[in-house]
């Protein structure tokens, strides 16, 4: 894994953030820095942004299981050819 932590000196956040980054196993090939920076006048700096078109009926789009596992599996299959191109 490349990860590289610059400015994080606690470790609960290191583990938590290793422990969150090793169920992504598809960005193990990428290098990341995780920085920590101080936080300006408040605390509330990271906040959700809500996408309202979620709760649209015409947005919403609902697939089988069977819809997902084809999915995916295409998506496994693509990435194996990108591997092989690298």
């Amino acid at each position: 894994m490349n990860v590289e932590f610059q400015h994080v000196s606690s470790q609960h956040i290191r583990d938590s953030f290793m422990k969150a980054f090793r169920g992504f196993p598809e960005l193990s090939r990428h290098r990341l820095i995780v920085r920590q920076q101080p936080m300006r006048s408040t605390t509330m700096q990271a906040q959700p942004v809500l996408n309202l078109a979620f709760f649209r009926k015409e947005k919403q789009y609902y697939m089988s299981a069977d819809e997902v596992a084809l999915m995916v599996q295409k998506q496994e299959k693509e990435c194996l050819r990108m591997d092989r191109l690298i």
